[in-house]
């Protein structure tokens, strides 16, 4: 994979993460970002204490031009499924709304040594 694709990838992921938290008005936010390995992929996730997402804000996420921010263009996310998508990853989302969000990302790493 790209290591620049990887690095737009963390940047729109923590840029929401990091909006998220804001929009909460939190005081104590935070993102947390892990990666392991698992036999047959790298898997990465980022998650953040911000305002969360209803499930209809969930079901558009990765629909072109749609955005919860005021000055969003509606690509970011789109941009990072793409990206997923053209690696042969998956990518996954579980938010709930004044708890946070969870993204976590699945790509191939092949076979375990």
């Amino acid at each position: 994979m790209d290591p620049d694709q990887v690095a737009q990838l963390l940047i729109n992921l923590l840029n929401n993460a990091a909006d998220a938290i804001k929009e909460s008005r939190r005081k104590d936010g935070e993102i947390l970002i892990q990666t392991w390995r698992d036999c047959n992929s790298a898997v990465l996730v980022v998650s953040d204490n911000g305002a969360g997402m209803t499930d209809e804000v969930k079901g558009q996420l990765f629909t072109c031009n749609f955005s919860t921010k005021h000055r969003g263009h509606g690509y970011g996310l789109v941009t990072c499924a793409k990206i997923v998508e053209n690696n042969g990853g998956s990518i996954e989302v579980r938010s709930t709304l004044g708890e946070g969000s969870t993204f976590t990302i699945r790509l191939p790493a092949g076979p375990c040594p």
